[in-house]
């Protein structure tokens, strides 16, 4: 309850309204912004690194490693490989 309250920001009429699958997912997007924000820290230091000449550092992964930004944009990599491959394999006849 304390990070319903705290972090969350949900007032206790709110938190008792919540099922907890609604109140799990609310926690799910809540380290989901987190990491994002961590992934722009991340890009912004990688920027920083190569401005100055930081040749082991050969991506921004290579800093810290985010679990659900890396695994969502994996998974957006893959959707858009199949969209691109169906649009090129169901091409029109002409």
């Amino acid at each position: 309850m304390a990070f319903a309250f705290g972090v969350l920001r949900l007032r206790p009429w709110e938190f008792y309204r919540y099922t907890a699958r609604e109140y799990g997912l609310m926690m799910d997007g809540f380290a989901l912004a987190e990491q994002r924000d961590l992934d722009n820290l991340r890009w912004a230091t990688f920027v920083h690194c190569q401005l100055h000449g930081a040749k082991k550092i050969k991506k921004p992964a290579d800093l810290m490693k985010l679990p659900l930004v890396d695994t969502e944009r994996e998974k957006a990599t893959a959707e858009a490989m199949r969209e691109f491959l169906k649009r090129k394999i169901n091409l029109p006849d002409g």
